[in-house]
């Protein structure tokens, strides 16, 4: 995979030549070196080093340095470094939408479909003997908030229905949640799934709509006794007790902030406390989690319906994915402890502690009830995975073909068998 990073990234934050780093690609990387750390995100950082036996005082170098460095052995250091986000060099967020964009603008034959819905992919029946179907196009639907999963959608629009027809291949890349559901409307998937709603059955794929999993999110909060707006940057990777694959297993990233993930305005989390003047955040993120029993099912054959989308966390793996957050809570609660006045020691309040923490910093069931009723996610992977022949759950071969069909791909972050990392949005 280094190799195919090396092709693709646009790297705006290192010296060309850089190994381990592309220079002339399109995926556009940065990385912020800030040139000085104030407080309280420096007092914080710097209890951080000490945790980790690090010198605190090259916080502000460590915050800098490079955390997609090459080294075989690099995912399994623990430490503090930068954190390199997909940015271009004037700082303007990159994604996958610009290449679209430059690829129109540099005149290569693109047609981009705006306000449409793909509805299912279309197949030929060939006479050959043995042959699979073969995909020949996609119907789609045009209008303006067609889909129900829009706050402006109406049921009463059901937009104009057109196809696309395709001289070669057809590639789906709807997401975790839209690439499965687009699948089973075209008959791939779970046979009783397409049987409940009469769709027919083109291949019984069971692996269609399975296999989801996210990387758990939880913030670990603690009240500064100096309020300030300094926020350290960076980010610190942890290896706990219940790592898996001997690599680290935890991601956190942290400022005066809390970040509690993405709610829709017409949901919210009402266990979830105001935030206090001087809240600091710990954002931890949850690495090579277990749990493999997210599922995403179709509610209805109407593609202008939204799928019934169940994470199930910790039905799978528990002990790991809960082990290793709880230790990082832990881990939190003594760096809090241990940050120097004036901005310090941090008084700890999320997760809350009904008695006091042990010696680790571990508050037992308190926080594990906290856990499973506040972690969120928003990286959902897996449910068109890629695998072997004789997986039954493997929806793609290695070169992302469905398996069972001519003609047609998938490529998105539905195909990793399991989820890769911190972000996986490369």
């Amino acid at each position: 995979m280094i190799d195919v990073f090396t092709r693709i990234e646009k790297n705006n934050y290192l010296p060309k030549g850089t190994p381990g780093h592309g220079f002339n690609g399109y995926f556009q990387t940065n990385l912020a070196k800030p040139t000085s750390l104030q407080n309280p995100g420096l007092s914080v950082m710097q209890a951080v080093a000490s945790s980790l036996s690090l010198d605190p005082s090259k916080v502000l170098q460590m915050v800098s340095n490079d955390s997609n460095f090459l080294d075989p052995t690099r995912d399994k250091q623990v430490g503090i470094w930068g954190l390199p986000s997909h940015t271009k060099s004037n700082g303007q967020r990159f994604s996958s939408r610009d290449y679209i964009v430059d690829t129109i603008n540099a005149g290569f034959p693109l047609t981009l479909s705006m306000n449409s819905l793909a509805t299912k992919v279309l197949f030929g029946n060939s006479t050959a003997c043995g042959s699979k179907p073969r995909a020949t196009g996609v119907a789609y639907l045009q209008g303006k908030s067609i889909y129900a999963a829009d706050p402006r959608f109406s049921a009463s629009n059901k937009g104009v229905s057109k196809t696309a027809t395709a001289r070669k291949e057809v590639i789906v890349s709807g997401g975790a949640f839209n690439s499965p559901q687009i699948l089973m409307l075209s008959g791939i998937g779970p046979a009783d799934q397409l049987n409940k709603f009469n769709i027919p059955v083109l291949v019984d794929s069971p692996g269609v709509g399975n296999n989801m999993q996210d990387n758990q999110e939880v913030p670990v909060v603690g009240i500064t006794k100096q309020s300030g707006s300094g926020t350290p940057g960076g980010c610190v990777l942890l290896k706990t007790k219940h790592a898996m694959y001997d690599e680290r297993d935890m991601f956190t990233f942290q400022g005066p902030f809390v970040f509690r993930g993405f709610w829709p305005s017409n949901q919210s989390n009402t266990a979830l406390p105001n935030d206090r003047a001087g809240s600091y955040g710990i954002s931890t993120v949850k690495m090579h989690p277990q749990n493999k029993l997210g599922t995403v099912k179709l509610l209805s054959a109407n593609p202008q319906d939204m799928p019934e989308i169940h994470f199930n966390l910790f039905k799978e793996g528990r002990e790991t994915d809960m082990g290793a957050m709880k230790d990082t809570i832990a881990w939190a609660r003594k760096v809090h402890a241990a940050v120097k006045a004036p901005v310090g020691p941090l008084t700890s309040t999320e997760p809350p502690c009904k008695g006091s923490p042990d010696a680790d910093g571990s508050c037992g069931e308190d926080d594990e009830d906290w856990i499973l009723g506040q972690t969120f996610g928003h990286h959902p992977t897996s449910t068109c995975a890629i695998g072997g022949e004789n997986d039954k759950n493997a929806v793609l071969d290695s070169r992302f073909r469905v398996r069972g069909v001519g003609g047609l791909r998938v490529v998105d972050a539905s195909v990793f068998p399991r989820i890769p990392g911190a972000f996986p949005v490369v």
